[in-house]
């Protein structure tokens, strides 16, 4: 089979370096592979520049230093990895420039939404990145950012017409890019999807400790977490777990717990008795506490603007705060609980973002007058959603990924509106589907209080997705160590490497030409079965020997006494 790899971002080490680590265990297995890259017709804006934490108002030098990099990046790539390099530039003729320009000059802030291009919305899909880089909760705030977002339309277009002149001229049969969502990744394969050819997306893993040595194969316009709807998830969220997924689930939520990686957002555990959180968040005593865990609306506004989903009708609660405007009018006549607003740390500066929300000036409004038994928990205040959880009795959520680390501890959970969960299973919790429905489990789950069943379902699906929908991949990719060393090596060359990367990160000066050490996949016969996979995501399965039920409920419980032990 022919597979383009469309792979622009070689500056994104972690994604890059994988990826070809796994489109080389692909080729062994007999695939061709073609890679399509940049050559600097993206160095307007793209997303290299952002993960290096550039923005439009960096200075030009800077971009262009990003775009250095990236292309040295690429020629070590090129030079490790024998697939049949592309350049965008190479495959945009004098007569697709003229239709990008055309098109750039058509389009205004009154016609944006509804430039498709083959049926594909290509003027709403070039938002994805700037609604999240800004926080925008609205997408007619595009035009706020007009001239950013005339770039990033251009590199998407650049994209799509490359794409498909790639594809036809060497009669490509896979397009496969790394996370789908991206702009110029999803036109890519939203072309390919149109013309029947496949097109497959690639992440890391969502283990915090194993993230990048990780990864993950699906359908462009799926998820990891669509491994929910297969029979094999059908079948093991009902059968114990292994003691390789038992531990595996403990270091990632060990490193919850601590906080450091950027991809948690809330602040580190400080190990608080329930004492003084009670006198930190002005708690009162001999009440049950409740805790309504929030999310950031921008990110489910760009999934909207890629038409990532189909619009869902039926919901329980039209938006956030229709559900949140329930739940306080439900709580507030009661004096025998108390509710706890968590406000998503994304909603403001963060240690990876230093803007604020749309939305937070308007939740600020919206939480300005609460009944006496209804309090906010503002990030500001940094005390780690690990610690607030030693004192809460009952969780209520609704697309926030807290809802299963909550219930990894034992606490009673309360879903809702499913349909727009895509961070977990909703269904390892009660899930109201009615107003009434709702009411009623609230209260009984109370009354219930935590158990080791919410954990157990918790564990499973993590020990699923860790084991059997993230492949490892370490044997060719270790972080952080930038991917140049396997964990094998010895002490002093490891030591040697950690140097240099430490330097890099700090100084942006070593660029090393070659990768010293890479190791090919073992694994390449399992990942190859992505081109024929039947589910929406690929899944393997789990050869070590399950533990008995009994088993399984006592390791679980002794993991959580770890985790919080003196806390």
């Amino acid at each position: 089979m022919r597979i383009l790899l469309l792979d622009p971002f070689a500056d994104i080490w972690v994604s890059s370096f994988p990826t070809a680590v796994v489109a080389e265990a692909w080729s062994d297995c007999g695939h061709q592979i073609h890679t399509l890259r940049c050559d600097g017709v993206l160095r307007s804006f793209c997303n290299s520049m952002s993960a290096r934490g550039l923005n439009s108002s960096s200075s030009r030098s800077e971009l262009d230093k990003c775009c250095s990099s990236c292309k040295k990046r690429r020629d070590v790539l090129r030079k490790n990895f024998k697939f049949k390099e592309h350049l965008i530039e190479d495959f945009l003729s004098s007569v697709e420039q003229k239709k990008i320009k055309s098109i750039l000059e058509s389009v205004t802030k009154d016609n944006w939404k509804d430039l498709c291009i083959e049926s594909i919305r290509v003027g709403k899909i070039a938002s994805y990145e700037l609604l999240l880089e800004k926080k925008i909760s609205s997408l007619d705030n595009i035009v706020m950012f007009w001239s950013e977002y005339l770039d990033r339309l251009e590199n998407t277009l650049a994209s799509y017409f490359a794409t498909k002149s790639v594809v036809r001229a060497h009669q490509i049969e896979a397009v496969v890019a790394y996370n789908g969502l991206y702009a110029v990744n999803r036109v890519a394969l939203m072309y390919a999807d149109s013309i029947g050819i496949q097109a497959l997306a690639l992440s890391a893993g969502s283990h915090l400790e194993d993230k990048f040595s990780q990864i993950s194969v699906y359908r462009f316009d799926s998820l990891p977490v669509d491994a929910i709807k297969s029979k094999e998830w059908e079948k093991v969220r009902e059968l114990p777990m292994t003691i390789d997924q038992i531990d595996s689930v403990k270091r990632h939520l060990i490193q919850l717990n601590r906080a450091k990686s950027n991809f948690v957002y809330s602040s580190p555990k400080q190990g608080l008795t329930a004492k003084e959180i009670f006198r930190k968040l002005k708690l009162p005593k001999n009440k049950k506490i409740i805790l309504l865990t929030m999310s950031s609306p921008d990110e489910f506004t760009a999934i909207e603007a890629i038409n990532f989903r189909d619009p869902i009708d039926g919901l329980l609660f039209q938006n956030s705060y229709d559900w949140l405007s329930f739940v306080i009018s439900l709580v507030g006549f009661r004096d025998d609980v108390h509710l706890i607003l968590r406000v998503h740390p994304r909603q403001y500066p963060n240690k990876r973002e230093s803007r604020k929300s749309e939305d937070a000036t308007y939740l600020e409004q919206f939480l300005s007058s609460l009944p006496a038994n209804v309090s906010v928990n503002w990030p500001s205040e940094q005390i780690s959603l690990y610690d607030i959880a030693k004192v809460v009795d009952l969780v209520l959520n609704r697309t926030s990924s807290a809802g299963i680390e909550l219930s990894a501890l034992g606490i009673p959970t309360l879903n809702c509106d499913p349909e727009l969960m895509i961070s977990y299973d909703p269904n390892i919790s009660v899930v109201a589907k009615t107003k009434s429905e709702y009411e009623t489990a609230f209260n009984n789950l109370l009354e219930e209080g935590r158990s080791i069943n919410h954990a157990i379902k918790a564990f499973r699906y993590w020990g699923f997705m860790f084991k059997q929908v993230y492949f490892d991949i370490s044997e060719g990719f270790s972080y952080p160590a930038a991917g140049y060393l396997l964990r094998k090596e010895n002490f002093t060359r490891k030591l040697y490497n950690e140097a240099l990367v430490l330097i890099d990160r700090k100084f942006r000066i070593v660029e090393r030409k070659t990768i010293r050490s890479k190791q090919k996949l073992s694994n390449k016969s399992m990942l190859s079965l992505a081109f024929k996979m039947s589910d929406d995501v690929l899944i393997g399965g789990v050869t070590e020997l399950r533990l008995t039920e009994d088993q399984e409920r006592l390791q679980i419980q002794k993991v959580i006494r770890e985790l919080t032990c003196g806390s």
